[in-house]
């Protein structure tokens, strides 16, 4: 199933050079995590400027992202060894190439891209409720031009995002715990 939907999406979605050029931003905007970035620190600043203090809610969101990316590239990808689509495919090797994208040289399962996006996406949105409108669209994108440029496959996505929801669900339900806690321990603010 996994290398029909990857050769349907080669065969039938690249002839736009627009929409290709697209699907590379999106996913060289999430290399490096950039997007989730941004927007937690933009979150930590926000609350500093608004509240003057750490919140430690925003902070976790950076070290769950960094949990994602650990847990995906250091430990799942090398359980399971999945080679990349465009080992398989070639006009994705060839598709990369043309737009001058780098080959990735880890595996492919989970996609870490969508682990993180949708790790950070679903603890935001537990926070801030009027942000999952945006976030979480964003994520399922993210996920897909992952699947377009041919770095994975539909099953690297699709465990990336469950993957990632249980763990942005579980940063929430963490900072909860440590909320309730925090009158014990003065360091810990919302």
């Amino acid at each position: 199933m996994d290398i029909a939907i990857s050769k349907w999406i080669s065969n039938n979605m690249h002839g736009n050079d627009f929409f290709n050029k697209l699907m590379f931003f999106i996913t060289e905007f999430g290399v490096g995590y950039i997007f989730w970035l941004i927007l937690i620190i933009s979150l930590i600043i926000y609350n500093l400027i608004k509240y003057k203090k750490l919140s430690f809610k925003c902070v976790s969101f950076l070290i769950f992202l960094l949990l994602a990316h650990l847990i995906g590239e250091c430990f799942l990808k090398n359980i399971v060894k999945r080679i990349r689509p465009y080992h398989e495919i070639h006009e994705f090797e060839e598709f990369m190439k043309l737009y001058k994208y780098p080959l990735p040289s880890s595996y492919s399962f989970p996609s870490g891209h969508t682990f993180c996006a949708f790790t950070v996406a679903i603890a935001v949105s537990c926070f801030y409720k009027k942000m999952w409108w945006f976030l979480l669209p964003f994520a399922i994108i993210v996920g897909f031009s992952r699947i377009f440029v041919g770095a994975h496959y539909f099953l690297d996505v699709l465990a990336g995002a469950i993957f990632g929801a249980i763990l942005g669900i579980i940063n929430y339900y963490v900072v909860l715990y440590l909320n309730k806690k925090r009158k014990n321990y003065k360091y810990i603010c919302d």
